[in-house]
């Protein structure tokens, strides 16, 4: 079999070493908690554990948002540490570049499929909203006023995560998420009233 511990403690670097820096929202602790997530799925959706595992670890290593070139970077040196599972990397790293929201990518796999749940799930909710004011932050972008707003994310993204989920158990989930959305825009246009 070819996850081992292995493996994964050197995904688990690499995703570490690549987000040491980030302070977008796409960090090492949002990578913890879409793995979680994803277990936590994977268990209820009938899931490879092992590749769901690996996708999560590495879903965002080389994100389009991010550093493209540094994430490709990560991946060769990973495959040539690990040489004998070329192919399951290979197939690990295609995945994961399926999973952004903006690109529309659709995973071929349910491990792929999992993961991207998890990621949207980390996306919404009070975690959701935290993050996004984090990567407005970052990118320098207003709180309201213009296309790149943080509030004009939710309605590009984030109000539209819900209806793009694959399995019941992320479905059931967003429910709750998407509710604290609503529930936020609409205390934060009041409080702008004043």
């Amino acid at each position: 079999m070819p996850y081992t511990n292995s493996l994964i403690d050197a995904a688990w670097h690499t995703a570490d070493t690549y987000f040491k820096h980030d302070a977008s929202g796409h960090d090492i602790e949002h990578t913890k908690r879409v793995h979680h997530a994803a277990m936590k799925i994977c268990l209820e959706e009938d899931g490879l554990p092992q590749k769901t595992e690996l996708i999560a670890i590495l879903h965002d290593v080389g994100d389009h948002k991010l550093d493209v070139d540094s994430g490709m970077e990560a991946f060769s040196k990973l495959t040539a540490q690990f040489p004998t599972i070329t192919d399951l990397l290979n197939e690990v790293q295609s995945e994961c570049v399926r999973i952004s929201f903006s690109k529309g990518g659709k995973p071929q796999t349910i491990e792929g499929r999992i993961v991207q749940d998890a990621d949207r799930l980390d996306s919404i909710g009070a975690i959701g909203i935290a993050r996004c004011f984090m990567f407005a932050g970052d990118r320098g972008h207003r709180l309201t006023g213009d296309g790149q707003s943080a509030v004009q994310h939710f309605y590009d993204k984030l109000l539209k995560i819900k209806d793009t989920l694959h399995t019941r158990t992320a479905i059931k989930e967003a429910e709750r998420r998407h509710d604290f959305l609503v529930r936020f825009l609409d205390e934060l246009y009041q409080d702008m009233q004043l």
